[in-house]
Protein backbone atom coordinates (compact mmCIF):
# COMPACT_ATOMS: atom_id res chain seq x y z
CA UNK A 1 0.00 0.00 0.00
CA UNK A 2 1.50 3.16 -1.21
CA UNK A 3 0.24 5.89 1.53
CA UNK A 4 1.43 9.97 0.88
CA UNK A 5 1.39 12.60 3.66
CA UNK A 6 -1.31 14.93 1.63
CA UNK A 7 -3.64 12.30 1.14
CA UNK A 8 -3.68 11.61 5.26
CA UNK A 9 -6.60 12.17 7.10
CA UNK A 10 -5.64 11.12 10.13
CA UNK A 11 -2.14 10.71 11.88
CA UNK A 12 -2.16 8.37 14.74
CA UNK A 13 -5.57 10.14 15.33
CA UNK A 14 -7.14 9.14 19.21
CA UNK A 15 -11.14 8.76 19.02
CA UNK A 16 -12.83 8.43 22.01
CA UNK A 17 -16.08 10.09 20.84
CA UNK A 18 -18.18 11.39 17.81
CA UNK A 19 -15.04 13.15 15.97
CA UNK A 20 -14.16 13.61 12.17
CA UNK A 21 -10.56 13.20 10.90
CA UNK A 22 -7.60 16.02 11.62
CA UNK A 23 -7.20 16.32 7.74
CA UNK A 24 -9.57 16.92 4.81
CA UNK A 25 -9.03 16.44 1.02
CA UNK A 26 -9.81 19.49 -0.42
CA UNK A 27 -10.94 18.67 -4.13
CA UNK A 28 -10.87 22.27 -5.01
CA UNK A 29 -13.59 24.64 -6.53
CA UNK A 30 -17.08 22.92 -6.44
CA UNK A 31 -17.68 24.03 -10.12
CA UNK A 32 -16.41 22.61 -11.88
CA UNK A 33 -15.56 19.47 -9.18
CA UNK A 34 -12.45 17.46 -9.20
CA UNK A 35 -13.72 14.02 -9.66
CA UNK A 36 -12.67 11.43 -6.82
CA UNK A 37 -12.35 8.43 -8.12
CA UNK A 38 -14.17 9.03 -11.23
CA UNK A 39 -11.79 6.89 -13.39
CA UNK A 40 -10.19 4.22 -10.56
CA UNK A 41 -12.19 3.43 -7.26
CA UNK A 42 -10.85 5.22 -4.10
CA UNK A 43 -10.87 4.20 -0.28
CA UNK A 44 -10.21 5.25 2.68
CA UNK A 45 -7.90 3.25 4.41
CA UNK A 46 -8.01 2.85 8.19
CA UNK A 47 -5.01 1.54 10.46
CA UNK A 48 -5.76 0.76 13.75
CA UNK A 49 -2.50 1.55 15.62
CA UNK A 50 -4.16 1.55 19.49
CA UNK A 51 -6.87 -1.55 19.64
CA UNK A 52 -10.39 -0.39 20.89
CA UNK A 53 -11.47 -1.36 23.99
CA UNK A 54 -14.54 -1.51 26.47
CA UNK A 55 -17.26 -3.79 24.73
CA UNK A 56 -18.24 -1.14 22.08
CA UNK A 57 -19.86 -0.66 18.73
CA UNK A 58 -18.32 1.83 16.51
CA UNK A 59 -18.55 2.98 12.69
CA UNK A 60 -16.39 4.54 10.65
CA UNK A 61 -17.74 7.24 7.42
CA UNK A 62 -16.15 8.31 4.12
CA UNK A 63 -17.87 12.02 4.40
CA UNK A 64 -17.91 14.67 2.30
CA UNK A 65 -18.71 18.59 3.12
CA UNK A 66 -18.78 21.83 1.91
CA UNK A 67 -16.61 23.37 4.82
CA UNK A 68 -13.22 22.58 5.74
CA UNK A 69 -14.17 21.50 9.44
CA UNK A 70 -16.51 18.85 7.45
CA UNK A 71 -19.57 20.26 9.48
CA UNK A 72 -23.03 19.17 8.09
CA UNK A 73 -21.32 16.35 6.27
CA UNK A 74 -22.98 14.42 3.75
CA UNK A 75 -22.51 10.35 4.24
CA UNK A 76 -20.53 8.88 1.01
CA UNK A 77 -20.06 5.00 2.78
CA UNK A 78 -20.41 2.90 6.62
CA UNK A 79 -18.34 0.52 7.87
CA UNK A 80 -18.89 -1.27 11.17
CA UNK A 81 -16.07 -3.06 12.23
CA UNK A 82 -16.09 -5.54 14.79
CA UNK A 83 -14.41 -4.33 18.15
CA UNK A 84 -12.32 -7.85 18.02
CA UNK A 85 -10.91 -6.89 14.68
CA UNK A 86 -9.97 -3.94 15.81
CA UNK A 87 -6.67 -4.63 17.03
CA UNK A 88 -3.45 -2.58 16.78
CA UNK A 89 -1.84 -4.09 12.77
CA UNK A 90 -5.75 -4.42 11.42
CA UNK A 91 -6.43 -2.55 8.52
CA UNK A 92 -9.81 -2.21 6.73
CA UNK A 93 -11.61 0.31 3.98
CA UNK A 94 -14.11 2.27 3.61
CA UNK A 95 -15.00 2.94 0.35
CA UNK A 96 -15.50 5.96 -1.92
CA UNK A 97 -18.72 5.06 -4.28
CA UNK A 98 -17.67 6.26 -7.87
CA UNK A 99 -19.35 9.15 -9.22
CA UNK A 100 -20.39 10.18 -5.30
CA UNK A 101 -18.70 13.27 -4.49
CA UNK A 102 -19.79 16.14 -5.13
CA UNK A 103 -18.78 18.60 -2.55
CA UNK A 104 -15.68 20.42 -1.90
CA UNK A 105 -14.31 18.19 1.03
CA UNK A 106 -13.55 14.91 1.59
CA UNK A 107 -12.91 13.07 4.97
CA UNK A 108 -13.26 10.34 7.70
CA UNK A 109 -15.66 10.53 10.36
CA UNK A 110 -15.70 8.46 13.94
CA UNK A 111 -18.77 7.55 15.64
CA UNK A 112 -18.80 5.72 19.03
CA UNK A 113 -22.02 3.89 18.40
CA UNK A 114 -21.89 2.61 22.07
CA UNK A 115 -18.10 1.99 23.35
CA UNK A 116 -16.57 2.96 27.14
CA UNK A 117 -13.19 4.03 24.99
CA UNK A 118 -12.23 4.69 21.51
CA UNK A 119 -9.46 3.39 18.87
CA UNK A 120 -6.41 5.35 17.59
CA UNK A 121 -5.90 5.32 13.93
CA UNK A 122 -3.95 6.51 10.80
CA UNK A 123 -6.30 7.32 7.57
CA UNK A 124 -5.06 7.85 4.02
CA UNK A 125 -7.02 8.66 1.06
CA UNK A 126 -6.06 5.86 -1.65
CA UNK A 127 -7.13 3.68 -4.50
CA UNK A 128 -8.81 0.31 -4.15
CA UNK A 129 -6.53 -1.29 -5.96
CA UNK A 130 -3.51 -0.20 -3.33
CA UNK A 131 -5.67 -1.43 -0.70
CA UNK A 132 -6.27 -4.75 -2.19
CA UNK A 133 -2.98 -5.59 -2.84
CA UNK A 134 -1.75 -4.62 0.12
CA UNK A 135 0.44 -6.65 2.34
CA UNK A 136 1.45 -4.91 6.08
CA UNK A 137 5.22 -4.37 7.02
CA UNK A 138 6.70 -2.99 10.47
CA UNK A 139 6.79 0.61 10.91
CA UNK A 140 9.98 2.37 11.46
CA UNK A 141 12.02 -0.11 9.40
CA UNK A 142 15.46 0.90 7.58
CA UNK A 143 16.57 -0.01 4.23
CA UNK A 144 20.89 -0.31 4.11
CA UNK A 145 22.33 -0.11 0.80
Amino acid sequence: MILDKQNQLSDSQAFTVDAVSTNTIDCGNPTPKNDIGGGEPMCIAVNVEVAATGGGAYEFQAIQSANADLSSPDILASVFPAEATLAAGYTFAVPIPQGSVTKRYVGLKFNNVSGTTGVTVSAHLIPVSHFQNSKPYAKNYTITV
